[in-house]
């Protein structure tokens, strides 16, 4: 069966087990013709639902996850349901092109929403989605991907550095310590989705490269630089620049990843915290509550360890009830 190829997510929205999800490069060479189209949240939020639905991603069928979840990875804590809402009908009113490079060689391209369905009931604060039938295959082609780090991309302030990680990360993931990416300007253009924007290449160094860079060289698992590549002659136009990747010491990346990551104090912490300290009928109160709602409940859901497998999705009323 097709899922036993997938590289296992494991709990991917919890940011405290620093997790990864295996991005296609087709989804991460993603190309708008409108550079506005998707922002920096957009971005991050396909990403999450990526993340969320994956290991059962080819199966036909609506993925299911609660909106406290996505809002607790944001460091935004004006973080809303209603943003979430707002990119997610970008995500799937936005027309996207992909080029695809299959594990076989064969090349090909495409052209979709990135979410084709999505479905928000009032009051139970799920969200349902799907990916397009023609998309699915292509997210989950494990030969040729990014390894992505949600828990770094949710401290970029610029979709800039978003891209730009997703697209370093995957020479980052070999099992060189040093390797170089050369990209031609117009690709590296395409791919950055400035559009017409910033048409000499300084201001798309200093505006757009500079600071990912340095987002990137702060938050990831790796460090780069970037050199220019120019046409022969002392004033050459500059063709193409080449990026070093180098891998951090692999305690140094664990060790930044853990004291750099903001992780914001959210519904979900505030409530696991409560119940945490709560008597037995209080915690299987708010574990049947979520049952209810949804949520599988673990073995032993009202253990202390198991609080957070279940809590996010009646966080909410648990803060509003108790003061939190």
């Amino acid at each position: 069966m097709a899922a036993k190829k997938f590289h296992r997510t494991g709990n991917p929205l919890n940011m405290a087990t620093l997790p990864t999800v295996p991005k296609a490069l087709g989804a991460v060479h993603i190309k708008t013709k409108d550079a506005a189209s998707l922002t920096l949240a957009d971005r991050r939020l396909f990403n999450t639902l990526l993340a969320h639905a994956y290991e059962e991603i080819l199966d036909d069928k609506d993925h299911i996850i609660q909106l406290s979840k996505i809002r607790a990875l944001s460091p935004d804590d004006h973080e809303s349901n209603d943003r979430i809402k707002d990119s997610a009908r970008r995500l799937n009113a936005v027309q996207v092109e992909f080029d695809v490079l299959r594990s076989d060689g064969r090349k090909g391209w495409g052209c979709t929403s990135l979410i084709t369905e999505l479905f928000l009931e009032d009051g139970d604060g799920l969200l349902r989605y799907r990916f397009a039938s023609r998309l699915r295959p292509l997210l989950v082609d494990p030969a040729i991907h990014s390894r992505v780090q949600l828990a770094v991309t949710y401290q970029f302030t610029s979709k800039y550095s978003l891209i730009l990680y997703e697209m370093l990360q995957r020479h980052a993931d070999r099992s060189s310590a040093k390797w170089e990416w050369r990209v031609e300007i117009a690709e590296l253009r395409d791919l950055l989705c400035v559009g017409d924007k910033m048409p000499d290449f300084k201001d798309l160094r200093r505006r757009a490269i500079e600071p990912a860079l340095e987002e990137i060289n702060k938050y990831a698992n790796f460090e780069v630089d970037v050199i220019e590549d120019r046409l022969p002659g002392a004033r050459g136009r500059i063709k193409a620049v080449v990026f070093t990747i180098r891998k951090k010491a692999k305690e140094v990346a664990v060790a930044v990843a853990k004291t750099e990551t903001v992780i914001v104090r959210t519904n979900t912490q505030k409530a696991t915290g409560f119940l945490t300290s709560e008597l037995f009928d209080s915690r299987n109160k708010w574990a049947t509550e979520a049952a209810r709602r949804g949520a599988k409940l673990p073995p032993a859901s009202t253990a202390a360890e198991n609080i957070h497998k279940w809590v996010a999705i009646v966080a909410d009323d648990i803060c509003r009830e108790n003061h939190l």
